[in-house]
């Protein structure tokens, strides 16, 4: 690249179509400029400002606790949500929220519980979108509510809304 801007600013001395200090000047900027470029790059990578972001219309998901010795096969809650967020914080942390979920089996106020709270959980889902049913799975892993579940009751029907921020430590969400 900077071989490149040194070609061009000797071509433009040479045809005498700037002056000297001038073309000098474009040059010092050109490699300022790709320098300061590569630099942010570098900085962007190291340090991880490039935010992802994905968003889920309408899931069903099912919820399983996490165990080492002998996963469970059955999820002890599913749900439907509004929507699901997730943003990649690192390659180790994913921060996000469930918006707007009901429980269609299960028992979902375990959750609010002292133990649903320090519990760990893998959150699974298939992504509507994607159209190759081979690769719609999504999971998160690693899943702690931190005590963030909260709901809105309707005073109707007693039906409750819930609404949770999570962090996970490992996820295939593409």
């Amino acid at each position: 690249m900077f071989g490149c801007l040194f070609s061009l600013f000797v071509a433009l001395r040479c045809l005498g179509v700037v002056s000297c200090w001038f073309a000098l000047s474009c040059f010092v900027f050109g490699v300022w400029f790709c320098l300061w470029v590569w630099l942010y790059g570098c900085w962007c990578f190291l340090f991880g400002v490039i935010v992802v972001s994905y968003v889920w219309s309408r899931p069903v998901l099912c919820i399983f606790k996490e165990r080492r010795v002998r996963p469970e096969s059955e999820p002890f809650v599913v749900i439907r949500a509004k929507s699901v967020e997730v943003t990649q914080v690192n390659d180790t942390r994913f921060v996000g929220v469930i918006e707007g979920f009901f429980a269609l089996m299960g028992d979902l106020d375990y959750l609010t519980t002292s133990e649903g709270r320090v519990d760990v959980y893998v959150v699974c889902w298939f992504d509507d979108a994607e159209l190759d049913m081979s690769k719609d799975f999504r999971r998160l892993r690693g899943v702690r509510f931190n005590g963030e579940v909260s709901f809105v009751e309707n005073k109707q029907n007693g039906k409750r809304t819930y609404r949770a921020t999570f962090e996970a430590t490992q996820a295939k969400l593409t």
